[in-house]
């Protein structure tokens, strides 16, 4: 397997992109019987709103030190994967979330990492913290593990059941593809501001920008009614839903940001206290992006992956 080679799938006339990171020889010291396959596992790494490959470099290369090869996914209608708007290419658009299921089942299945020959663990941000909750519950093979950082149990204006109700009317009406107006507050996306609602660090705030700077192509601007809607179905009916939540039976182990307002605090509070196997920890000033923050937040992070991942494959 190449340390890096970028894939293409085809899922309803839509080109998706993914791309597998193997760990090489990071993790050759772990184990003897390691040296013909030095890999002690896998991980699906899902992206959250508006992020594409190239932001998890970072998180990929984290987790092939500890001999972890990675599969990261560009979700439809975001990064270089195949637009779903057409009068708007920019907005990030979906129809419903099984899409984004689907597509990460055909490529992790396609790339091997789903033949059960390894523990598989997930690695979501945001939305893609949501998404692994789903996927953990879909896929035939066992998970190790499940690592979320600033999960989107719930987006984050509400009462969540009148958005539903509101963006739904207007996919009817035929406005799905059509932008959502409004920026977070965000005077500028690509300058970093004190008050931002992402990180503290300059550093962080500038690894989306200049991957934005280096490929255009990569950016995508905001929601369309479509894909608001299919985020309240979505989260209504699994992530807010406590029934449902218990049905999660892996490890789950949660970071939260304490001054969070990307997605709902107050779910990723009360939702992820409802997980079955959780192991949660909150970071106090942190902002949204969690892996993107200042160096003691993101130390301190990763350092307890690390711990997290290690008990899994020791009880594996």
């Amino acid at each position: 397997m190449s340390k890096t080679q970028d894939r293409w799938i085809e899922q309803d006339g839509q080109t998706i992109r993914y791309r597998v990171i193997a760990s090489g020889n990071a993790a050759k010291d772990h184990a003897k019987d390691q040296a013909k396959d030095p890999s002690r596992g896998r991980v699906l790494i899902l992206p959250g709103f508006t992020e594409f490959i190239e932001k998890h470099e970072i998180t990929a290369s984290r987790l092939n030190a500890m001999g972890l090869d990675c599969l990261v996914i560009d979700w439809p209608g975001q990064g270089l994967s195949g637009r779903l708007s057409p009068k708007y290419p920019h907005v990030a658009h979906c129809r419903d979330f099984s899409d984004h299921l689907k597509a990460l089942q055909v490529a992790a299945g396609e790339a091997g990492f789903l033949d059960g020959s390894m523990p598989l663990f997930l690695f979501g941000h945001s939305m893609g913290g949501h998404l692994a909750l789903r996927v953990s519950r879909i896929l035939s093979c066992p998970i190790a593990g499940a690592v979320l950082s600033a999960p989107m149990m719930m987006p984050p204006v509400l009462p969540p059941g009148l958005i539903r109700g509101a963006s739904g009317m207007l996919c009817r009406l035929g406005l799905a593809g059509y932008p959502v107006r409004g920026r977070h507050g965000k005077p500028r996306d690509d300058q970093f501001y004190a008050l931002n609602p992402l990180t503290r660090s300059p550093e962080g705030y500038r690894v989306q920008v200049d991957w934005w700077n280096r490929n255009p192509a990569l950016k995508t601007t905001g929601p369309s009614f479509g894909w608001v809607n299919a985020a309240y179905t979505s989260c209504l009916a699994t992530t807010g839903n406590a029934k449902w939540l218990a049905g999660v039976q892996c490890p789950v182990q949660v970071h939260l940001a304490d001054h969070e307002v990307i997605v709902s605090r107050l779910h990723a509070y009360r939702m992820t206290a409802r997980l079955p196997r959780a192991e949660i920890h909150h970071y106090p000033s942190a902002r949204h992006e969690l892996l993107l923050e200042l160096p003691d937040v993101v130390e301190l992070l990763w350092q307890r992956v690390g711990e997290f991942i290690n008990t899994q494959l020791e009880e594996d």
